[in-house]
């Protein structure tokens, strides 16, 4: 190998390290604990005050979760046109055994992963809201009792998210 070519890798090396190691690391962001004076990133409430699950979400390059006092501002946010491409991670609380007026912070998962019970009866920070469970087991079984059918992570849009401040719920079809 030439001194050129040594010179060259030997500058790019580092680089493809830094490349690898930062996407170790957004691999592995992980949910943080809701703090006493935590506002939601949408309506400014203190999140710990409102009752049912809570979110929150890493956008791509930032350090620091947007933290949110339920689920409907959480999607609010998250399907906006310039931060639908920017989320890194986002997490929900699994609300199967949790207490609804304060779920704990242990209970966040991955939200991509959850099941969204829309338009049933129960309420949260903003009105009706969107109950997630980790498994659709759990989310069926919520459905059944207090009302609502489970959703995806990808079928929370924002005409359900209308149906529910309107007060109308979700009855659409789900798989």
């Amino acid at each position: 190998m030439r001194r050129r070519d040594l010179l060259v890798l030997s500058l790019l090396l580092p680089l493809a390290a830094c490349d690898r190691g930062g996407q170790a690391q957004q691999l592995n962001i992980a949910p943080v604990p809701i703090g006493p004076d935590d506002e939601c990133a949408v309506c400014g409430m203190t999140i710990r005050a409102q009752p049912g699950p809570k979110g929150q979400l890493f956008l791509t390059g930032q350090a620091r979760p947007v933290k949110f006092c339920s689920t409907v501002d959480m999607f609010a946010f998250a399907l906006q046109p310039e931060h639908r491409g920017r989320i890194a991670a986002v997490y929900v609380h699994d609300m199967a055994g949790a207490a609804w007026d304060a779920p704990a912070d242990e209970r966040f998962v991955p939200a991509r992963e959850a099941w969204f019970v829309a338009g049933g009866q129960q309420h949260g920070a903003m009105g009706r809201t969107l109950a997630s469970f980790h498994r659709r087991a759990d989310a069926e079984a919520f459905g059944a009792e207090r009302g609502g059918r489970p959703l995806a992570y990808d079928e929370v849009s924002l005409d359900v998210l209308r149906a529910l401040r309107d007060g109308a719920g979700h009855q659409g079809k789900h798989s």
